[in-house]
């Protein structure tokens, strides 16, 4: 019996990453007939406004939900929530017709008819399968639409966002706990439900029933447990839609934003970035298995994050270094180690101002020399080596001993504009970096000065010249990055070598 019992425990765990993987499939697939039925939500879908506004209309709509709650307006929220399924199930059962080839009046009637049928189906027979079936459909035609509406850096700032949101309202304020419990107490179907015995009903037991043996009794029928009776555990297993979207959202970015070749049709990004969001939810299910309430997307957005295939994090050195002494009371090199051990699978790079390593003076070479090797023996990959005067004698040591670690040496072209500077001078000082043997070359334009002319002819002056890989990393302080960006992949950059949409990388 205890065999029996641990077998369909592993059997209700597994069914969860399996329903994750076919919310991402079917939601990459869903992504052409979302953007040719013009259903993106964001205009610019690489505005970092964008995650903003949605935050805020998650907070509002949760905000909302618990004040139903919280007056017992029990009616007034299963008509929200109704309106806001049906709604949704408008656009996915839109999308799935557009899928099959339909004509766009099929489309309009039928996705609206076949949403009417879900609705209905869902209010008089709300059973877990029911409820599945639909569920999985539902998240994968909402990851769909924000996956085609967002590109992956803002993708990512609403994950981290939202992973830090998730853990805060499980874990100090629990409003999310509550929310929970009434959604599930009304039986509101926002949420998949996986069995753990045959049997099982969602419309007659719920998720909070005790499983006894082969028989399921509700927990307000036995409420009192002594220490000599069976323990008691939930006859379900809950998840929430949002774990199975979140990621999902950014697994559809990948494959719409990092386009590519790849298995059976999914780009790169887009598989890795499933690998990533299955192990975080192999993390999470570990946790859910002691019985506690756990907070599901940081470890979900997390892996997802990790696996997306970026080339790089750049996430220490420079001022960072120097804010977590002066201004966070933090130490930077276990902010080090804390950011390695959890990206376990994105290099992470760091900004070295050459001599002056993460300061604002010279160091004496050994300062250097091991400062450079505890960088990298604490985690970094990438050393992205610079000198604001673009003098090669102040980034020779340093670039010298990041060689010898054996980590990869991005050698740096700060970029200005000045009587005295031009794109040939700047060419003769890549040629001196490329006789360093730096594994690639950074133009770093750090006040938004490079226009798009000049980054088309810097880029294409240094492929010319070198087999490397060059990376422009420009800020939008006078908003015309974007543009110079675009005229840097119309020099020739292939989209499969952009690492984020604000940085073009380029062999």
């Amino acid at each position: 019996m205890a065999e029996n019992k641990g077998f369909r425990e592993i059997l209700a765990l597994a069914a969860m990453p399996v329903m994750l993987i076919l919310v991402e499939i079917i939601a990459v697939i869903l992504a052409v007939p979302m953007i040719q039925s013009g259903y993106a939500v964001f205009e610019d879908p690489s505005s970092l406004e964008n995650p903003i506004w949605f935050i805020a209309m998650l907070l509002g709509f949760t905000l909302i939900l618990l004040i139903l709650l919280k007056y017992h307006m029990k009616r007034v929220l299963q008509a929200l929530i109704w309106a806001s399924l049906f709604l949704s199930f408008i656009y996915v059962f839109s999308g799935l017709l557009a899928l099959a080839g339909a004509d766009m009046t099929v489309v309009t009637a039928g996705g609206l008819i076949i949403a009417v049928g879900a609705t209905i189906l869902l209010i008089r027979f709300p059973e877990w399968y029911v409820v599945d079936v639909l569920g999985v459909l539902l998240s994968a035609g909402i990851a769909s639409i924000f996956g085609i509406s967002l590109e992956p850096v803002p993708v990512i700032l609403l994950l981290i966002l939202l992973a830090v949101y998730d853990a805060i309202s499980v874990y100090r304020t629990k409003h999310m706990l509550t929310l929970a419990e009434g959604v599930i107490e009304n039986r509101m179907p926002i949420m998949v439900v996986v069995p753990k015995r045959e049997g099982y009903s969602f419309i007659r037991d719920g998720i909070g029933g005790n499983i006894s043996g082969n028989e399921t009794i509700p927990d307000t029928k036995k409420p009192h447990l002594d220490a000599s009776e069976e323990k008691k555990e939930r006859a379900a297993y809950l998840m929430g839609l949002g774990d199975l979207i979140m990621p999902a959202i950014l697994v559809v970015s990948a494959a719409v934003f990092l386009p590519g070749s790849g298995i059976f049709g999914f780009s790169i990004p887009a598989v890795t970035t499933i690998a990533g969001s299955v192990c975080g939810m192999i993390v999470l299910l570990y946790f859910v298995s002691s019985g506690k309430p756990q907070a599901g997307l940081p470890p979900l957005n997390g892996g997802a994050i990790d696996k997306v295939g970026f080339f790089s994090v750049e996430a220490w050195g420079g001022a960072t270094f120097d804010s977590c002494i002066r201004f966070l009371n933090e130490d930077p090199w276990k902010r080090l180690a804390t950011l390695k051990e959890e990206l376990r699978h994105t290099p992470i790079q760091m900004l070295l101002r050459g001599q002056n390593l993460v300061g604002y003076r010279h160091y004496a070479d050994d300062v250097v020399d091991r400062f450079i090797d505890l960088s990298h023996k604490n985690g970094v990959d990438i050393f992205r080596v610079f000198d604001a005067l673009n003098d090669i004698r102040n980034m020779e040591r340093s670039m010298t001993r990041v060689k010898q670690t054996g980590a990869h040496l991005q050698a740096t072209i700060a970029y200005t504009t000045s009587p005295v500077h031009s794109t040939k001078g700047f060419i003769d000082f890549a040629r001196e970096l490329y006789a360093q043997e730096c594994d690639s070359i950074c133009i770093k334009d750090m006040a938004g000065l490079i226009m798009p002319q000049e980054a088309r002819d810097l880029i294409t002056g240094i492929k010319d010249e070198m087999d490397i890989l060059v990376d422009l990393h420009s800020h939008s302080t006078s908003g015309i990055a974007s543009m110079s960006y675009q005229a840097a992949i119309d020099a020739g950059t292939s989209p499969r070598s952009i690492r984020i949409p604000r940085r073009i990388s380029q062999r």
